[in-house]
């Protein structure tokens, strides 16, 4: 099943997007948002969300990545209710932003959240099978295969959490990712 699924991400880089980056990321964004509309993306996951988050509530999606959590979350907390989705990788970011424009109740940040701030982190995403960025797998440790790099910063959540207040007195918050 592993290697199908490459090998569609492999024809949506060389095929649909022509060897593209940008193109294919958008290409990734688009499916993935749609799969998750048409619960077939983390189904069980999303469901959750869906327990734990009412209209007003404040949200929180780390590393958002193409915006499926985000995009759900928003429905969920509805339009008296915020979702902040962290994504620092900026192609993906872009999507993402793009994606979430016209919900009135998210913002997108770029940048990384950890256990501490820091300005001009490398941020190593990786190269699969001779060409494929998998975002999905960037991280900031060091490691010895193929990855594209790209400069970011990092934040504590805690040094946001006047951003984060929740409307109209909501108390909860989820955390995902």
């Amino acid at each position: 099943m592993e290697h199908l699924r490459i090998l569609a991400k492999w024809l949506m880089l060389w095929v649909l997007s022509l060897g593209n980056k940008r193109r294919y990321l958008a290409l990734r964004g688009t499916i993935t948002l749609a799969a998750a509309r048409a619960s077939l993306y983390e189904r069980r996951h999303l469901h959750f969300l869906g327990d734990v988050l009412k209209d007003g509530d404040t949200a929180v999606d780390v590393g958002a990545s193409f915006g499926a959590y985000t995009a759900h979350m928003s429905r969920l907390v509805g339009r008296t209710g915020q979702v902040v989705a962290f994504e620092p990788i900026g192609d993906v970011f872009r999507v993402l932003e793009r994606r979430m424009r016209k919900r009135g109740n998210v913002s997108c940040r770029r940048v990384a959240l950890s256990d501490r701030d820091e300005l001009g982190v490398e941020l190593h995403i990786p190269i699969l099978w001779r060409s494929l960025p998998e975002p999905a797998l960037a991280t900031v440790e060091d490691f010895d295969l193929p990855h594209d790099e790209e400069t970011i910063d990092i934040v504590r959540l805690d040094s946001l959490s006047g951003e984060l207040s929740a409307p109209d007195g909501a108390s909860r918050s989820a955390l995902q990712h």
